[in-house]
């Protein structure tokens, strides 16, 4: 028997209050329950994410009964459907009568603008026929975009019938050729139960790696009574037991591998499994990262393709959109530097996989360098180092940094990265970099015959390209004449004086009140004196206690000390700041945005009178970017490649340092960081012992590259050239981003034209949701979870943790 609707609401109840995101329904055939639609409803009021359907689709030719499940939100189609062709159809499923009800009802989930993907089991009798499948499946319903295969496990009949189960030998070539198929018709696929090794090119699809990338789990209850009667009715899914064969041991894959069923191994031996020498397990993680916004814009554009002509349904894309953007609010409202949406892309597209050892960051630069000299990867590449140490922490500082407890302390650290350069260096031998920075905290902490030694060893360990930048930030109470001399010999080009303010009243707020208006002006004096004559200047806008007045009078005094640069930057926001500072986030905008607006409605006309115009990139509306003003009439520099770690090319940064952040572009991002403090913004205390130290590292995607294109272009331009896109990535902006595109024309805060996306001109920060509607949904969901239910509020003990999404499968047959 099956258990009653209420126990069945119960256990749902429960599983959604505990912090489960996502539902499916699978059997036996969930379309054949009396009270499907009353689960269905419970579900939609419930506010699970995603609610699919595992289906074989044969009941679904009624076309009444799939515009009645239209009507549900968020749901899904999974329809099992392993060969196109009708005999073997017929003698797979033992119901041969069901194939043209199966096509006529997929016809139907298109036509309905229901998501649909196919689930394929590879078995003997159906391999051989895998290309001929997918091509059938994309002519008839291109609706379908994402398929799913399951190499058979050799249980229960199965295993009983071992002739169904083929050898992953003579099916690879058969899997291999449907799989590119897919590929090239611009679709999505997972696979599993099958080696790394029988997926040369294709590892990264492989369902396990993203498993373990996002850490779902999947919980399980049966809507059989039967089943009731053990102590616990939900167990949590544990992955399949897998065996590694002996030569499994030489495989460079073999930590991300998930190796071969062990029911398998029963049947056919594990002989066949052979070790993969060249593998790339960084670059695979990376892409199989990937993978799973392919699949949500792949079930996106299903939707899309089956509502496109539907008038009558349009009310069904216009409402999602309407949800989307009310999570994409939400999103912005929770993330950290709130007030600064140039860096969403980062937070909400990559994927943190932990801390790692040297030896994982050594062979991740190898294989890219090796890239670069081959000709296959970028050849934009900077260098980065971080000082960590101040004489003093200032409130306002978003970077790590902490107060130096001695001299020896940073003559340590000197010499760790002078032996980390020893190591590092025969990877990049021959490659030389385009850009060098050195950041902090504050590098001027360091003498002169520091600085001497360390830069020593800097230039003669890497080479760098003639005319790049060598820049370095000085605070301006530890600069000298001394340390002036060290970088003219070692050739730097570029300076920046980190000066915030020259109020005394608004530095003592933020605890930086040892700096003086006469300490500014002898530490640019000093910088002249030595012939280092291109210097910026950066200030601070937003500084807690800050005035229109006092801002612009520091801005002022600045400009008659008549450096090249004058550099302002946004004050950058988390919680920790804010908590700090402010009562709430609320207090923070409504001291901000008033200072913004008073002060850029003069910035103008004060550099003018003083001899200086902004820049041409310069927005003064930007509450994100840097309001740049330089010299009127001085000679400009001829750099070819400068530093910027937010840079529209596709460039990686090498970094040297405690809490550096390093790039490998379309690969990773991470931090050497401390294990006991891991969250770097605005941290002021860690460790100085290096071994205390690991790398922790992000994934990104190729995905972040567009993404941080088309927000760069949006702050650069408030447009795009759809030309510039294709050019870039091949293809247009809207082959890429469908639903984003149609969305935000649904919105009305994009035009799309044939050779440009234009934003409208409103207020920058009103865009920082909509600009998520390229990220995708599955990404900010993955950072934020879905939105606060008020329900949840009743539940105080349950756990709300959203970092890893759940799964329930209720058995419904």
């Amino acid at each position: 028997g099956e258990l009653p609707f209420e126990e069945i609401a119960k256990r749902m109840t429960r599983l959604k209050h505990e912090g489960t995101t996502d539902l499916m329904l699978t059997g036996g055939e969930p379309t054949l329950k009396k009270d499907l639609f009353d689960i269905l409803t419970l579900a939609t009021q419930l506010g699970f994410e995603e609610i699919t359907i595992q289906s074989n689709g044969a009941m679904l030719y009624r076309e009444e009964f799939v515009r009645q499940l239209s009507t549900i939100k968020n749901l899904k189609f999974n329809v099992s459907f392993h060969t196109s062709d009708r005999k073997t159809f017929g003698e797979l499923s033992q119901a041969p009568w069901t194939y043209d009800n199966t096509l006529k009802g997929m016809a139907n989930l298109g036509k309905y603008g229901i998501p649909v993907f196919l689930t394929i089991v590879i078995q003997k009798g159906n391999y051989a026929l895998l290309k001929s499948h997918i091509e059938f499946c994309r002519a008839h319903f291109p609706h379908i975009t994402h398929f799913s295969f399951n190499f058979i496990d050799p249980i229960y009949n199965a295993r009983e019938n071992v002739w169904t189960v083929p050898t992953f030998t003579e099916a690879e070539p058969h899997i291999t050729e449907a799989l590119q198929l897919i590929l090239n018709e611009g679709c999505t696929f997972r696979i599993e139960k099958i080696p790394l090794c029988f997926l040369k090119g294709f590892e990264h699809f492989h369902s396990d790696l993203r498993r373990d990338i996002f850490n779902e789990t999947r919980f399980n209850s049966f809507f059989r009574v039967k089943t009731d009667h053990t102590p616990k009715d939900w167990y949590v899914e544990t992955k399949n037991r897998f065996f590694y064969a002996p030569q499994c041991g030489s495989c460079s894959l073999q930590n991300i591998c998930p190796g071969i069923n062990e029911n398998y191994v029963a049947i056919h031996g594990h002989e066949e499994a052979r070790p993969v020498k060249d593998g790339n397990p960084e670059e695979i993680l990376a892409k199989a990262l990937a993978t799973k916004t392919r699949l949500a814009d792949s079930l996106q554009r299903s939707t899309i393709n089956g509502l496109h002509n539907a008038d009558s349904h349009s009310s069904l894309f216009r409402s999602r959109v309407h949800r989307d953007l009310e999570l994409f609010r939400h999103a912005i409202s929770v993330k950290p530097n709130k007030n600064n949406v140039y860096d969403t892309y980062s937070h909400f597209l990559m994927q943190n996989i932990g801390l790692k050892d040297e030896g994982f960051i050594k062979k991740a630069w190898q294989r890219h360098v090796d890239g670069i000299r081959s000709g296959k990867n970028q050849k934009r590449l900077s260098f980065y180092i971080h000082m960590p140490y101040c004489k003093t922490n200032c409130t306002f500082c978003v970077y790590p940094s902490t107060t130096m407890t001695s001299d020896q302390q940073v003559e340590d650290y000197v010499q760790f990265l002078i032996t980390k350069m020893g190591e590092y260096a025969p990877l990049f031998s021959g490659v030389p970099f385009d850009s060098f920075y050195m950041g902090g905290g504050t590098p001027s902490v360091l003498s002169a015959e520091q600085l001497d030694r360390l830069f020593t060893a800097l230039f003669t360990h890497f080479s760098f390209e003639e005319k790049g930048e060598r820049a370095i930030e000085f605070n301006p109470s530890t600069t000298t004449t001394e340390k002036l001399k060290v970088l003219e010999k070692h050739c730097f080009n570029k300076f920046s004086i980190g000066v915030q303010s020259l109020s005394p009243r608004v530095l003592k707020i933020n605890k930086r009140m040892y700096q003086t208006r006469k300490m500014v002006e002898e530490a640019i004096s000093n910088f002249k004196k030595v012939d280092l004559n291109y210097i910026n200047v950066d200030l601070l806008l937003g500084l807690k206690g800050d005035t229109p007045q006092e801002f612009l009078s520091s801005f002022e005094d600045i400009c008659q000390m008549a450096p090249n640069n004058i550099c302002i930057y946004p004050v950058k926001t988390n919680d920790k700041y804010i908590s700090e500072n402010y009562h709430n986030f609320a207090e923070f905008e409504e001291f901000y945005y008033p200072l913004f607006g008073a002060v850029t409605s003069q910035l103008i006309a004060t550099a003018g009178k003083n001899g200086f115009l902004p820049s041409p990139d310069t927005d003064m509306k930007s509450y994100v970017k840097p309001m740049i003003f330089v010299r009127n009439h001085q000679k400009g520099k001829t750099l070819d490649y400068t530093y910027s770690h937010f840079s529209i090319e596709e460039a990686s940064i090498f970094c040297l340092g405690f809490y550096s952040h390093a790039r490998i572009a379309n690969l990773m991002d991470y931090r050497h960081v401390d294990r006991n403090a891991r969250n770097s913004m605005f941290l002021k205390h860690f460790s100085s012992h290096p071994p205390e130290y690991a790398y922790d590292v992000d994934l990104i995607s190729p995905r972040f590259e567009r993404v941080k294109f088309i927000v760069q272009n949006f702050y650069k331009h408030r447009s795009l050239s759809r030309a510039a896109y294709r050019q870039r990535y091949g293809q247009d902006i809207a082959t890429d981003f469908p639903y984003a595109v149609r969305a935000l024309g649904t919105l009305g805060v994009l035009s799309p034209t044939p050779e440009r996306l234009d934003f409208g001109q409103k207020d920058e920060k009103f865009y920082y949701p909509y600009l998520l509607f390229f990220v995708g949904r599955e990404n900010v969901l993955r950072k934020t979870g879905p939105l606060p239910e008020t329900s949840r509020d009743d539940f105080p003990n349950v756990n709300k943790a959203k970092n890893s999404p759940l799964f329930v499968t209720l058995d419904a047959a």
